[in-house]
Formats: structure tokens, C-alpha cells, sequence
């Protein structure tokens, strides 16, 4: 089970809490060129730094959370999928081999984007669209999830979380 965070907002601080108190880790997607845009709404780039120290990981969620299918310059599109890893790469001051992750904002790629995220040597990429879980053989380029947002109602959504983390207890 992979718990994941998009956009970088700061309402998620609380959450990486709870997770870490039941030995859990998040991915974080982070939209790197407008972190720093609105700070009552995003996290700094020193809670980016202090959530990968506490063994989060931190993905690429492109440079300024376009909708990379209705991007028609693929330059564009190239761009904000590869030089948002490097940009994380140099927040982090880590290898560009650690940033691994990418989900694209709104979920919104196709096979002409999973092109460019193999180009950009990602090894997974994960979509909003489709419910988990992910079974059988898979293409790690298109990794659905669960999305918890406010169409969920709560008992759902901790029902979700429970059943995570009875089966990695199970494991």
C-alpha cells in the first residue's frame, strides 16, 4: 500500500504525522516552479526537505501543474516532466536518480506522455484515474490509486486506511 499526496500543500503535514505513527511512509508530488507562488496554501521547499529526511518520498508532479494533454508543444510538455526532477534533484540536494516518481496533474497523460516520463528515466508513473488496487502484471507507467477527496465520504476513506494497514500488518 502507497499512501500519495499531490500539488504539495501544507494540509498534508498532519497526515504524514498520522502515517508515521502507524510506521507508514507517503509519496509526496510535488509541482516544482510554484512552490514558493502561495505559502499559505503549499509547503516550503524546508518541509519538503524535512518530510524526504523523515524517509517520505518526494515525486515529480511537472514544473507548473499544466495539463499536459491539452499542452500541444511537446517541448512544453518534455520540459515541465523532465525539468521538474531535476528541480526536485537540486531542492533535495540528492542524485537525480532518487526523484523515481511522477503523476501527472489532473492525471491527465496518454501514451504520447508515458513516451517522454520513460525519456525522463522515471520508473513509475501513477494516475488519478481508475481505483486501485493494482494486481497481476502491470505497466508501471500507469499505476492507478484510490482517490480520497471530498467526493469520499470519511467512513469510507477510514475504512480505506484500515484496510491498508491491516494488510501490511498481514504481510
Amino acid at each position: 500500500v502507497s499512501f500519495t499526496f499531490d500539488d504539495g500543500a501544507k494540509s498534508v503535514l498532519m497526515a504524514t504525522k498520522v502515517l508515521e505513527d502507524n510506521g507508514m511512509r507517503s509519496t509526496q508530488f510535488i509541482v516544482t516552479c510554484v512552490q514558493e507562488d502561495n505559502p499559505k496554501f503549499n509547503m516550503s521547499w524546508d518541509e519538503i526537505r524535512e518530510l524526504f529526511r523523515r524517509k517520505h518520498e518526494i515525486g515529480s508532479h511537472t514544473c507548473n501543474h499544466i495539463n499536459l494533454l491539452k499542452e500541444e508543444n511537446r517541448d512544453i510538455v518534455w520540459d515541465e516532466i523532465y525539468q521538474s526532477r531535476i528541480k526536485l534533484a537540486k531542492e533535495l540536494a540528492v542524485d537525480i536518480d532518487t526523484i523515481q516518481t511522477f503523476a501527472a496533474p489532473m492525471g491527465a497523460y496518454d501514451e504520447d506522455e508515458i513516451v517522454y516520463i520513460e525519456k525522463a528515466e522515471y520508473k513509475i508513473a501513477v494516475a488519478s484515474w481508475g481505483d486501485g488496487p493494482n494486481l497481476g502484471e502491470l505497466n508501471p507507467y500507469t499505476l492507478v490509486r484510490y482517490d480520497i477527496n471530498n467526493k469520499r465520504n470519511s467512513v469510507d476513506t477510514c475504512k480505506f486506511v484500515d484496510q491498508a494497514i491491516e494488510n501490511r500488518e498481514a504481510t
